[in-house]
């Protein structure tokens, strides 16, 4: 069964009144949109695919950087995925 983006949303928003604390995963990859993190009821951004590219290539730094920066704004949790390898 397909949910209504509405229902998601809705149910989500019940969790965490719950106390369940809510994540967007792998932040930044897919078809992870830009506004989630706004207008879905998380509490952190998980990045996970930039991490292994620090220090190799100065976009992916940016990239990283914007990423942070985007959470920090919203007063989100920030969790690097990735850095044990």
């Amino acid at each position: 069964m397909v949910l209504a983006i509405a229902d998601a949303f809705s149910r989500l928003a019940k969790l965490k009144a719950l106390g369940v604390r809510l994540a967007i995963d792998d932040f930044g990859t897919g078809h992870s949109s830009l506004s989630y993190p706004s207008r879905l009821p998380v509490q952190a951004l998980k990045i996970g695919s930039f991490i292994s590219g620090i220090g190799l290539q100065r976009s992916d730094e940016s990239i990283l950087q914007a990423m942070v920066d985007i959470a920090r704004s919203l007063e989100l949790v920030s969790v690097a995925e990735g850095v044990e390898t």
